[in-house]
């Protein structure tokens, strides 16, 4: 009977520091828990349409797009012709003139 009383014993001492340690535990977790919705709603806060960064960012993919489309202007002029690049355009031809037999170019 003492033996039993012993283990008894034993296995309560163990349950409580069990029971203390998944407290901690939990209380840890609903820290962490809490942090992150901070975070989440901050990040919300920074990116929701109508806000200043989410302006910039919308802005700064615009200006990104028409660069884009410049260097793919001027790759297809300098695949057309070379020596643009060193003589700069030919210069346009007004249609109400009359162009040389050769076609102009």
């Amino acid at each position: 009977m003492q033996d039993a009383q012993q283990v008894f014993a034993r296995l309560s001492a163990s349950s409580e520091r069990l029971i203390s340690l998944t407290d901690q535990t939990m209380q840890a977790a609903q820290g962490a828990l809490s942090q992150a919705n901070r975070t989440l709603q901050s990040a919300d806060t920074l990116i929701r349409p109508g806000s200043p960064l989410n302006y910039e960012l919308i802005a700064t993919l615009k200006e990104t797009a028409a660069a884009a489309r410049s260097m793919r202007d001027l790759a297809d002029q300098l695949q057309r012709s070379p020596n643009s690049l060193l003589f700069g355009r030919a210069p346009a031809t007004d249609s109400r003139l009359p162009q040389p037999a050769g076609g102009g170019r």
